[in-house]
């Protein structure tokens, strides 16, 4: 308010210092104003005033209350009067105060957001239920007492929701959500559709499968492509479709603002509304006409129905047929109430069962092909069946109505319920089944004087419906009379030589055969489950013309399989193979089924390559053969040559390559066979019988079994190469016998060529093969000999490929079988240690302890050769571990020869250890653990030896290799040599208690001394240090050293050792040494 005076006005505090102005909006009055004191000074004064808000009743309040809710800002005019103030004289001035005021909108939204559940009875009665988040914008609570609303999206109504009476509480300044409310939905198809396709647009989803679903609801005979529906999915559509989904709700509510009732209408545009799974409850009420449309536009035919295991009262059923016109999309159709099958008579519907449906499948444009096996059928009238298959099997044609109920189409992931179908289908008739066929003769069995004789009949069905009908019986007439004629019969035994031809001019006629005329009725039918009155009765009203068949002229032998054959590859032509067999099973079958034993057979034969394409030709005279089983005949024979045409060298070069590394290979043979055959009605010899079979002979296999190398041994070498002599065991899992004479393979290691294996004189025989060969080694990259020597002598295991080539062998027709030989192999290297037990090391004590000069020590090694060769050493370089720690390394040139299987002990060579005080960090653990060497006693020490050698195998001229090897061994070290003069330190005295470390010592006399000061013993007496003298022989020999005891005493000197194996004497003894050699040096002392 702006007070232009320069008057201040106060109305203090207290009851009468209140101050009312009346509010109105729109000419009603819609509340009071209210300052509880009124305080103004000149110029602009803002106050914070109350307000008593009265909309309900007047036009103008209801107004102003829609615009506070919806967030509007409204004008509204302020009177004084004659009550605004209880002090009389302001009272008056007050009265005549006319203002106007903005009152903001409330920008709060009423719902915040509402939940859709699509019920399971919505569909029939347009009900849904909405749960709606209510925002209570004041502070006192909010009930909601009644609700008239209509839900639209994009100016469509989705559904309203009318309740007189609701009650919906919401506390103040919060946020509840109701109860379920009913929401009376529009379920047109117009209103569903064009939600979803502009919820999908919205959400960038594809539309057009919904716009092509909603043409097909409107025209079900409009043509839409399949390629709109690929892959698409409705339930996953729709679901995706209503994320997000906004719909304006226009209201009209009563509600109480805490104890203030009032109405309020207002519109509120986009209220994000939610959906469930249970949204999918809505595809049904879409999809049910245009699922049904479908069905009804739909076709159905049955390409075939065979009645199965025919009963009086039940079946089974094969159909197989074609649910067509199905729609543009895939789907699966159920049938949970199966289908009623009923015969249309003329314009009567006669039923005749029910049949259990399976699902079927429906392919978009295609339709559901029915494949239909052992579905049971019902039959519903055993006299209306009856009638029918009478009917039916005189008739050319009869129709069946199929009538399905309650079907659910399963399309686009959505299941539709409740579709329905009835369909004519026509079916041929059997026609009187007019054409009986017989079949074949067959002589099946012995009789007591000959061969049994019955006859296979055929009926031709013209129909497309099958009876399976179990045991027939006929009557047979031969021109038109009743001609005994029996089904089955006798073929006589013949022992004269006329009978026996007249019996083999009949196996001819036979084979080439007549066609008699012959008239059959139908006597009686009895199915598997046991007589069906209604379809014997039929069956005894059939009249059919049969003819018997003409056998022609029959192959004999049926298969030819080789299950073993040698072939020799050594002869003077490599395409003239000499061959043999004493395992050749041929399969053979006549025209009938009566025991037949064939005891000979010729054969002249030609092996094709593919077939009808002549290769080779095999003939083999006539020779005993033994029928071992019915239709199955075996025969053997040896030494016959199997020539190979001079056009097809090649294709028999392959024909060898694929047995020789292949499983098998197929081939044909085809010429004529001589038989003679015993039967019960006599010997039949059956000349030239033609044979055109397909034949298989199992391969060696021989890159599958590979090849293991065994008994390897090295027996010599050149300057070129390295001789080892091996076993090559070749697997060979078929029946072939094979000699191909010199083989020679490629031996290659990680890629890289290692020489030539021969074999002499190869013969490969079924299962295994031990195989001699002379392996030359002799890579080319150095590095690979060396590996190879170096794992071979530590036991190595290595993967070598075994190779042929074309100059594998000499033989012509093996070249391309040879050379497609490619055999893995695996050869373990020898475990026999080369350093054996023997090794020696001499060490001096002085030059170990010193700490200015390399340490040298000579060595021995013992060495085995392992080899069938002379193994002769050029060089040998070894470093050498002790417990992990560096100890000394040698490299020497020994030119030692090592004879096969031998050990040699090596000349003296010289093991050089580190200088320095360094090294002590070694020596002196060393020397601890081994304190008997102090003592002069020889120790058995485990070095760990990492050795490289230099080597030829066969003699110094032989094969030349760098052998790597490593080998814990031990070597016995003997400490020699003799410590420093000088006196023992003080300290190391006290150390050693005098009755744990006296020792009696072995002296020899001075005789015995070599007189080297350095290998002679002092021992001091206690009395004197003269040495006792020795005793002559009455001969002048040189008697054997006297050894007398020393008394117990405590070591006083260094050159006497430390006196005791205990470790603290020897660590001390050992330091005090070190010290001495170092003053002798003009060093200070290192410890």
């Amino acid at each position: 308010m702006v007070n232009p005076s320069q008057l201040s006005i106060n109305t203090g505090v207290g009851e009468s210092a209140a101050v009312t102005f009346a509010m109105q909006y729109e000419g009603d009055n819609v509340g009071t104003v209210i300052f509880p004191s009124l305080d103004l000074v000149p110029g602009v004064n803002i106050r914070t005033a109350g307000a008593l808000f009265t909309p309900t009743g007047t036009p103008g309040g209801q107004a102003l209350l829609q615009k506070y809710m919806s967030n509007q800002a409204a004008t509204v005019d302020i009177f004084g009067s004659s009550s605004s103030s209880a002090i009389t004289p302001l009272a008056a001035g007050l009265a005549s105060v006319q203002l106007q005021s903005n009152m903001p909108g409330n920008p709060a939204q009423l719902l915040l957001g509402t939940a859709l559940t699509i019920l399971d009875d919505t569909g029939e009665t347009g009900i849904a239920m909405a749960t709606v988040t209510v925002n209570n914008p004041f502070v006192p609570g909010l009930t909601i007492k009644s609700i008239k609303s209509t839900v639209t999206y994009n100016g469509r109504t989705l559904g309203a929701i009318d309740l007189p009476s609701v009650t919906i509480s919401v506390a103040g300044m919060s946020q509840q959500a109701s109860q379920p409310l009913p929401l009376s939905m529009d379920l047109s198809l117009d209103s569903l559709m064009a939600l979803m396709v502009d919820q999908a647009n919205a959400n960038n989803l594809n539309a057009e499968p919904i716009k092509a679903l909603t043409k097909m609801a409107k025209d079900p005979t409009v043509k839409i492509p399949s390629s709109v529906f690929a892959g698409f999915n409705l339930p996953n559509f729709v679901k995706a479709a209503m994320v997000g989904l906004k719909v304006d709700v226009a209201m009209s509510v009563t509600v109480m603002v805490g104890e203030y009732e009032t109405s309020l209408t207002l519109t509120q545009p986009g209220v994000p509304t939610s959906t469930d799974d249970t949204i999918l409850k809505l595809l049904p009420i879409v999809g049910r006409p245009i699922a049904q449309s479908i069905v009804d536009l739909a076709t159905l035919a049955f390409d075939s129905v065979m009645i199965n295991s025919p009963a009086e009262t039940d079946f089974t059923t094969n159909i197989n047929g074609l649910i067509g016109n199905t729609g543009p999309f895939d789907a699966e159709i159920t049938f949970p109430s199966g289908s009623t099958v009923a015969w249309v008579n003329g314009g009567d519907s006669s039923p005749i069962g029910q049949i259990a449906m399976p699902t079927v499948s429906a392919k978009a444009d295609v339709g559901a092909k029915l494949a239909l096996t052992n579905v049971p059928f019902h039959v519903a009238s055993a006299q209306n069946m009856g009638a029918f298959v009478g009917y039916s099997l005189k008739a050319e044609a009869f129709d069946w109505e199929v009538v399905a109920s309650n079907m659910t189409v399963i399309a686009m992931g959505a299941p539709i319920p409740g579709i329905n179908m009835k369909k004519k289908v026509t079916l041929k008739g059997f026609n009187g089944l007019k054409d009986l066929t017989i079949e074949k003769y067959d002589l099946p069995s012995n009789d007591p004087n000959g061969i049994h004789l019955v006859l296979s009949a055929k009926l031709t069905n013209p129909s497309n419906v099958g009876i399976e009908m179990g045991t027939v019986q006929f009557s047979n007439e031969f021109q038109g009379q009743d001609t005994p004629i029996a089904m089955e019969g006798t073929l006589t035994k013949q022992t004269t030589e006329a009978g026996l031809k007249a019996l083999g001019d009949m196996f001819r006629l036979a084979l080439n055969g007549g066609s008699p005329n012959l008239i059959v009725r139908g006597k009686s039918v009895t199915p598997a489950s046991g007589p069906v009155s209604w379809l014997d009765s039929a069956f005894k009203t059939l009249t059919m013309n049969v003819s018997l068949p003409s056998l022609g002229k029959q192959d004999i032998i049926t298969g030819i399989t080789l299950k073993t054959m040698a072939l020799d590859f050594t002869g003077p032509n490599p395409y003239s193979v000499m061959t043999s067999s004493d395992n050749i099973e041929a399969t053979f079958k006549i025209p009938f089924s009566f025991p037949l034993s064939i005891t000979k057979v010729a054969e002249d034969m030609n092996i094709q390559l593919p077939q009808g394409h002549n290769v080779a030709n095999l003939k083999l005279p006539m020779a005993d053969a033994q029928t071992i089983s019915p239709g199955l005949l075996k025969t053997a024979y040896s030494n016959q040559p199997l020539n190979v045409n001079d056009d097809s060298h090649e294709t028999f070069n392959q024909f060898s390559k694929i047995l020789t590394t292949g499983p098998g290979v197929q081939f044909y043979l085809s010429g004529t066979a001589d038989t003679v055959a015993e039967t019960a009605a006599g010997q039949v010899t059956i000349p030239g019988v033609a044979v055109n079979v397909a034949s298989t002979l199992a391969g060696m296999n021989l890159n599958v079994g590979g090849a293991s190398i065994t008994d390897i041994k090295i027996v010599g070498g050149t300057s070129e190469y390295l001789e080892i002599n091996q076993n090559v065991v070749l697997q060979n899992p078929s029946g072939l016998s094979v000699k191909v004479g010199d083989v020679a393979f490629n031996i290659n290691y990680a890629g890289n060529a290692m020489g030539r294996a021969v074999v002499k004189n190869m013969e490969l025989k079924p299962g295994a093969n031990t195989l001699p060969a002379v392996f030359h080694m002799a890579p080319t990259n150095e590095h690979v000999r060396d590996g190879f020597l170096t794992g071979f002598c530590a036991g190595a295991s290595f993967t070598l490929d075994v190779a042929g080539a074309t100059d594998s062998t000499k033989v012509e027709s093996l070249k391309d079988a040879m050379a497609s030989v490619k055999m893995a192999s695996t050869i373990k290297g020898i475990t026999d240690k080369l350093i054996p037990v023997g090794s020696g090391a001499q060490p001096n004590i002085l030059d170990m302890l010193q700490m200015t000069a390399p340490r040298k020590t000579p060595v021995q090694v013992m060495i085995y050769n392992p080899f069938d060769a002379p193994l002769f050493i050029k060089k040998m370089k070894a470093t050498n571990y002790w417990e992990g720690k560096y100890f000394g390394e040698l490299d020497e040139e020994v030119n030692l020869t090592v004879p096969p299987k031998s050990t040699v002990r090596s000349p003296t060579v010289t093991m050089v250890s580190p200088a320095g005080f360094g090294f002590m960090s070694t020596l002196l653990p060393f020397m601890m653990k081994y304190p008997q060497m102090i003592l002069g006693i020889a120790a058995d020490v485990s070095f760990e030896v990492q050795s490289t050698i230099v080597t030829y195998v066969g003699g110094s001229s032989g094969y030349f290799g760098n052998v790597g090897y490593n080998q814990t061994a031990i070597i016995k070290v003997q400490v020699g040599g003799k410590a420093p003069a000088g006196a023992l330190p003080a300290g190391l005295a006290d150390l050693v208690p005098h009755e744990n470390n006296s020792t009696t010592t072995p002296v020899p006399s001075p005789t015995a001394s070599t007189g080297d000061a350095s290998t002679s013993t002092v021992v001091p007496s206690p009395t004197s240090a003269s040495p006792s003298p020795a005793t002559a022989s009455p001969t002048g020999a040189i008697t054997e050293p006297v050894t007398e005891p020393i008394a117990k005493r405590q070591v006083q000197t260094l050159e006497d050792g430390p006196g005791s194996e205990d470790p603290a004497v020897v660590e001390a003894w050992i330091k005090a040494v070190v010290n001495k050699l170092a003053a002798d040096e003009g060093l200070p002392a290192y410890y």
